[in-house]
């Protein structure tokens, strides 16, 4: 099963991709974005679930976890809690996916940057921060893409397949 993290910049199209691509699908956010888009997502495979993110909790195992533009909408504490319950999600082996703007320059970084000091929290991160936060919630092989034809990056962790003894 594929999950899908989001905030209240929601978009449920790109977990109705991942279903249209055959794959079950769930999106999870909190529970007034899922009153929202519930509606919208029901003829479409996805389930959605209301959760306290990023201090989300389910009892399902998932291959994929992915959340687009989202730690970049959180400050580090809160992306430390998010990371370490996507961890949890992941079943063994299993991939987290983030598609963020990260620190590096860009104008798109400049205007994260500029739009979390707007709101109040967040941040544009550089990727070492990133490295830190996977390493601390017990990630392994961690590698920094850009995304073609995009702004952003992608940044790319597996759960071990199991703890080293």
């Amino acid at each position: 099963m594929l999950t899908a993290f989001s905030t209240s910049a929601v978009r449920p199209a790109r977990t109705t991709e991942f279903a249209a691509r055959g794959y079950e699908a769930m999106l999870l956010d909190a529970p007034a974005v899922i009153d929202a888009v519930a509606p919208m997502l029901g003829h479409r495979d996805v389930r959605t679930v209301a959760a306290n993110v990023p201090a989300f909790e389910t009892d399902d195992q998932y291959g994929l976890v992915f959340a687009a533009d989202v730690t970049s909408r959180y400050d580090p504490a809160a992306n430390r809690t998010l990371l370490g319950h996507a961890f949890d999600a992941l079943e063994p082996g299993g991939t987290l996916v983030l598609v963020d703007t990260l620190r590096d320059g860009s104008p798109a970084a400049v205007r994260a940057r500029i739009r979390a000091l707007g709101v109040g929290h967040g941040d544009a991160y550089s990727a070492e921060m990133y490295r830190t936060w996977l390493d601390e919630a017990g990630f392994s092989a961690v590698s920094v893409r850009p995304v073609p034809g995009d702004e952003r990056t992608a940044v790319i962790a597996r759960r071990p397949e199991r703890a080293v003894d």
